[in-house]
């Protein structure tokens, strides 16, 4: 008796383990929101503005969420189960598109990468990922975005843009509020600089 017990104890081990493991965790996703107290009012152009396509390198063209405990940012790494709803280069660009439009920038804001009449941004993602360095948790964003102006074969304006904004919590909400936060600064500076630039 005591020899089939101790035959059995190896299943009988296994059974219980495979009763405890937690249940995997189910993804999220999450998007860019305008700030809720409003946008300042900034009339850019009486014409269209065309926001083209926005670009970026490597881990930025996908949307798992990425961080690094590198204090130059040099190892990134992909969150398990956490998203964003689009890729980042996209999701900026209509972010971008929701931005004008708000801000009331100009009487027409088109998601468009033709180079029709009118003011045409395309932006580049440089950063954006939660950096954790020791105790100091920050969201990095940096983007680069340009102007060109129909009939110029220059840009009118171009500039990189970055932004450390701190982290409160450790929730990965935390982290997408700061980088909204970060992106909604950026977007304020640069449509104030574009109205000085195109006047």
């Amino acid at each position: 008796m005591i020899k089939r017990y101790l035959q059995l104890l190896p299943l009988l081990v296994m059974l219980t383990a495979c009763g405890s493991t937690p249940p995997v965790p189910t993804d999220s996703f999450y998007r860019l929101t305008l700030p809720s107290q409003g946008i300042e009012k900034q009339r850019i152009t009486n014409g269209s503005i065309h926001v083209g396509n926005f670009i970026g390198d490597g881990l930025y063209n996908e949307r798992a969420l990425l961080y690094t405990e590198d204090r130059e940012g040099r190892k990134i790494v992909q969150h398990h189960y956490h998203f964003w709803i689009t890729s980042p280069p996209r999701l900026l660009r209509e972010h971008m598109v929701g931005f004008l439009r708000e801000s009331d920038s100009a009487p027409l804001v088109i998601t468009d990468s033709s180079r029709g009449d009118g003011l045409r941004i395309s932006g580049k993602v440089l950063d954006f990922e939660k950096q954790i360095a020791g105790d100091v948790t920050t969201a990095n964003v940096g983007i680069e975005l340009r102007v060109d102006v129909a009939g110029e074969d220059l840009p009118r304006f171009i500039k990189q843009y970055r932004l450390k904004e701190p982290v409160s919590g450790i929730a990965v909400v935390d982290t997408v509020e700061s980088i909204n936060s970060a992106v909604n600064k950026i977007y304020s500076e640069f449509t104030a600089d574009i109205r000085a630039a195109v006047r």
